[in-house]
């Protein structure tokens, strides 16, 4: 499948989908039980596919900038756990094993998005434990994220989300990721993201890899 009819896979599924959840908050807001709380969550849930329907736009359609700075790595780090923390429906201890802890140069939102995204699918599956590794590895920057829950399934592509828009963020993740490029001698290395079993939890492994 090509990129341009992923596109159009990812807005039309989108649009469908928002426009479903716009409709079932208007249908709340205007019942006679008024159920604002899930009207809310509704009206949330439309936004954060818009948003992410528009970062697929942009990533595809290579006209996004991703604006690198040199960023404090546990700084982030924290960030994106206190960010997890808040959204998760469960709050599983999650421990940080540091072996890095100075500046690298990367586009600070779009990658927090990618690990509040990584720890909340962590967090959806994990029994009782998530842990985030943090070194360096040939002159990249690693990120890990393991948890103790069953894995990943074996049919999850990275970088093809379905019709029905299932593994979009995982999608623009890797997009994002690629973005991030360094010369290493004569060879350009891009950013990438794996998935896997952890041998310290024996649940999923989330890794991300920043030249």
């Amino acid at each position: 499948m090509t990129e341009n009819f992923i596109l159009a896979d990812i807005l039309a599924s989108g649009v469908h989908d928002v426009k479903n959840n716009l409709f079932s908050a208007e249908s709340q807001l205007l019942s006679g039980s008024v159920d604002t709380e899930a009207a809310c969550v509704m009206i949330r849930s439309a936004s954060i596919r818009l948003s992410k329907m528009l970062s697929a736009y942009h990533l595809l359609r290579h006209d996004l900038q991703l604006p690198m700075n040199m960023i404090n790595v546990p700084d982030l780090i924290e960030d994106a756990i206190l960010q997890a923390k808040e959204s998760g429906a469960k709050k599983v201890s999650i421990a940080i094993n540091q072996a890095f802890g100075e500046d690298w140069l990367l586009a600070r939102e779009e990658i927090n998005d990618v690990l509040v995204n990584a720890l909340q699918n962590a967090d959806r599956f994990a029994k009782n434990q998530i842990e985030i590794g943090i070194y360096l590895a040939e002159q990249n920057l690693v990120l890990e994220i393991h948890d103790d829950g069953p894995g990943f399934p074996d049919d999850l592509k990275i970088g093809k989300p379905d019709l029905k828009g299932h593994g979009l963020g995982l999608f623009i993740a890797t997009h994002i990721t690629a973005h991030h490029k360094r010369r290493h001698g004569e060879q350009m290395v891009e950013g990438s993201i794996q998935l896997g079993k952890s041998e310290r939890l024996g649940g999923g492994l989330f890794t991300l890899r920043l030249p």
